[in-house]
């Protein structure tokens, strides 16, 4: 089907739910890569549909008109042309089941870390109206901001080495009306000075030779924010090695490796962390304290 046929298909459509339908036979004819907020082309397809309809359930139970074809037309054509992922065509993305605007500054929010931060980190720690939390990495601060919104956090520090996204992460800040994060413009922990009950970060984990052969959709998101050295492990290892200086007594450090779960298993042989199991999919997250590390770099 061409981008013709598919605009008098999408004519004849009497629903939003016919339009979705639509939408997904054509882009399943395409070679299209989905992993930047959804994994299959029905839920991009509704994606696209409800976002020009502003989510608004009234709007999907309407017939369409041609003025939302055509917007709906727009995109399908630009996403197909292009590989370029939906949420940097639309400047939007989800996280935690709160929306964010992302630019190609940020990577698309998609990480596991979303079910743990939804359930309060449970069993693994409780945070308290007194405790203070680093990220590190923020980008879009979608897990600054989850955190805000889900747990408890005196001050939560969100810190990124680009101004850019940085620029962008006060504008999600607002957005959600966060007033215990503070952005701090910081390489790792260059621009750190305090101590806290838990560090968290998504940092970049993919190693140079896997970064080659990611589909085109990934070559739209930053680079710093995708592809390390040392087998995907030259910031991982900074952020875990350094973190006893900035945890309090029981803190815990939570990092996702991703793909690099392996390399660093091997690397630090023995180390006494969690491999977290996530009911919605995901791998390669890790929680361990203070305590644990002190232990095991002190022998």
């Amino acid at each position: 089907m061409d981008l013709n046929k598919l605009r008098h298909s999408l004519s004849l459509a009497s629903s939003s739910s016919e339009l979705v339908k639509i939408i997904t036979a054509f882009l399943n004819t395409k070679d299209l890569y989905y992993g930047h907020g959804t994994d299959n082309s029905a839920d991009e397809s509704y994606w696209i549909v409800r976002s020009q309809q502003n989510w608004d359930d009234k709007k999907w139970n309407l017939k369409p008109e041609i003025k939302l074809i055509n917007k709906v037309l727009y995109l399908v054509e630009e996403r197909v042309s292009s590989n370029k992922p939906l949420a940097y065509i639309l400047g939007e993305a989800f996280f935690a089941e709160l929306k964010f605007i992302v630019n190609q500054n940020v990577l698309i929010p998609r990480s596991p870390l979303a079910e743990l931060i939804k359930n309060s980190f449970s069993p693994w720690l409780t945070l308290s109206a007194e405790s203070k939390v680093l990220e590190i990495g923020t980008g879009s601060a979608c897990i600054a901001i989850a955190i805000s919104k889900y747990c408890s956090a005196k001050l939560i520090d969100a810190s990124d080495i680009s101004e850019d996204a940085l620029l962008l992460a006060k504008k999600n800040i607002i957005l959600h009306d966060c007033h215990n994060i503070e952005l701090v413009r910081s390489n790792l922990y260059s621009n750190i000075f305090r101590k806290y009950d838990l560090i968290i970060s998504n940092p970049p984990y993919v190693s140079e030779e896997s970064f080659k052969r990611l589909p085109k959709e990934y070559h739209y998101e930053p680079e710093l924010a995708l592809k390390t050295s040392e087998k995907g492990l030259f910031l991982v290892k900074r952020i875990l090695e350094q973190s006893m200086k900035y945890l309090k007594d029981g803190g815990s450090l939570i990092i996702e490796v991703g793909e690099s779960q392996l390399e660093l298993e091997q690397y630090y042989h023995g180390l006494p962390v969690t491999w977290l199991d996530f009911h919605s999919g995901g791998e390669g997250v890790l929680i361990v304290s203070k305590e644990q590390l002190l232990d095991y770099f002190s022998t």
